[in-house]
């Protein structure tokens, strides 16, 4: 017969002096430990035992061990319990002991242990603003921040390298920047503003392209093939003009070319450029600057004329040799 000290007639008991005790060994464990007579005296083997977390009085299981196969030394026996799913927080703990399937009473009231256990899980909202030490949060236990809980002026060294993406920037000054820019990095800005100017802002660029040679005899400005169909983004946008290509007037003839807005003349003060004489081709280049006003499609055109009847002039011109037929207008839409 296993006698606990104080009970000596039931068959199966358990001894529990101060030696017995309840011990956290891990945040999920319990070693729990306890001594074992047979008719007094201490017993030695390995027993079938099962370890419970019950209420007071052992009729409601929280959690159950299940049959272990416990070793007992001189009387003494060690186990690991490793309870889950149990509401620490909710419940007053006991363990109850079973040997076989002898129940030995009363249950063992489980103290500290099941607060020790909860540390692992806390309770959501259990932890205040009192209980958080000053200075125990580091920068790691930090998720994020709202920017608006940020005060004072954050200082060069409390910002990582590479921790300020293009997308968090929403305007720099120019001066900030230092070293070189790469000319990745040139090619890539729409806006550059620059000491003494304004900030200019590229919104569109389109190219128009002609390979027919062109010719008129005409006195007054005629459309040549190089033309191009323009709608422009801003009504208070300029467009810079760029035009390109092989012009030839015959000889003791002067020509005259110029880019027009929806025929008209951008250049009316200079009555065109003068471009060719005597029979000579030329390589000629035009840059013109428009203020449209209107969101409408406009058509630019580059414009040719001969300052004689009777003579014609080429733009574009082929030889068939070393003069291409090939003329480009390009159009660049300038926000301001």
């Amino acid at each position: 017969m296993f006698l606990r000290q104080r009970i000596r007639n039931l068959s199966f008991v358990v001894f529990l002096s101060s030696s017995c005790s309840l011990l956290l060994a891990t945040p999920t464990s319990i070693t729990y430990q306890g001594s074992l007579k047979q008719n007094g005296a201490l017993v030695n083997g390995t027993y079938t035992m099962s370890f419970n977390i019950t209420n007071v009085d052992g009729s409601q299981v929280y959690w159950p061990s299940g049959p272990m196969s416990v070793l007992v030394q001189e009387g003494l026996y060690r186990v690991e319990l490793t309870p889950i799913n149990v509401d620490w927080a909710n419940i007053d703990p006991y363990i109850q002991t079973l040997i076989g399937s002898n129940k030995l009473s009363p249950p063992e009231k489980i103290t500290n242990t099941s607060y020790a256990l909860m540390a692992k899980d806390l309770v959501n909202g259990a932890v205040t603003q009192p209980k958080i030490s000053t200075g125990a949060v580091t920068d790691a236990a930090v998720h994020d921040v709202a920017a608006g809980k940020i005060t004072g002026t954050l200082t060069t060294s409390q910002i990582g390298n590479a921790q300020v993406a293009d997308a968090n920037i929403a305007t720099m000054a120019a001066s900030k920047l230092t070293g070189p820019l790469a000319l990745a990095t040139v090619n890539a800005l729409s806006s550059l503003k620059f000491d003494g100017f304004e900030t200019l802002k590229i919104l569109q660029i389109q190219q128009y392209v002609t390979t027919g040679q062109f010719s008129t005899r005409s006195t007054t400005f005629v459309s040549t093939n190089l033309t191009g169909t323009f709608t422009p983004k801003l009504a208070t946008s300029k467009v810079l003009l760029l035009a390109s290509g092989n012009f030839s007037a015959s000889a003791n003839t002067v020509g005259y070319a110029t880019i027009a807005r929806n025929n008209t003349n951008l250049a009316p003060t200079l009555g065109g450029f003068a471009v060719g004489v005597s029979n000579n081709n030329y390589c000629l280049t035009m840059v013109d600057y428009d203020s449209p006003a209107t969101v409408s499609p406009i058509n630019y055109t580059v414009q040719i004329r001969s300052n004689v009847g009777a003579a014609p002039v080429y733009f574009p011109i082929s030889d068939g040799g070393s003069y291409s037929s090939t003329a480009v207008l390009i159009a660049i839409e300038i926000a301001q």
